[in-house]
């Protein structure tokens, strides 16, 4: 079905504030994490975590949705409108069945959809992300104006602005 839930919904105190962890699709997104080479075990205690935090960061995204990161900063989490994901979830078989092909693809790699239901707030950001991109794939468009050194403002730079940086891994 579409809409699985987790084989324990995930209903924790933290800090006091009661929440609920819900998944959908969630043998699909097992078979896709799967063929990516994702350790479920590793996964859940990272996406389900009740003692840590994730951790928010503003976004300059058209789509005005927030971001947010696991406390380790291994996954992105992505608010989204229901139509977007009722979208997603329809052409699911077909996302799955090329990362099942092509399982080293440069696609991005949405290995789950999950509502999270709570009281109050726990996110929060834990250190300052200096630098921030959202990265298309092309550059039509894709400039921000950079904020001055120093200042506290967040803005997330995108793939114009990225063209002159360097990643060591």
């Amino acid at each position: 079905t579409v809409h699985d839930t987790l084989d324990q919904t995930v209903h924790d105190t933290l800090d006091q504030t009661d929440f609920e962890f819900e998944s959908y699709a969630g043998s699909v997104f097992a078979a896709l994490r799967q063929a990516v080479g994702l350790d479920e075990h590793n996964y859940f205690d990272t996406v389900a975590c009740s003692s840590k935090p994730y951790l928010e960061f503003r976004s300059n995204s058209k789509s005005g949705q927030d971001f947010f990161l696991s406390h380790d900063m291994q996954y992105i989490f992505k608010s989204n409108r229901k139509r977007d994901i009722q979208f997603f979830l329809s052409i699911l078989p077909r996302y799955l069945q090329h990362f099942i092909d092509y399982p080293h693809s440069l696609l991005v790699k949405f290995v789950g959809c999950y509502t999270i239901k709570l009281k109050g707030n726990i996110f929060y950001p834990a250190d300052r992300i200096e630098s921030r991109f959202d990265i298309k794939g092309c550059t039509a468009g894709r400039f921000q104006q950079p904020v001055d050194p120093g200042s506290q403002e967040i803005t997330v730079l995108k793939d114009k602005n990225f063209l002159n940086e360097e990643l060591n891994f």
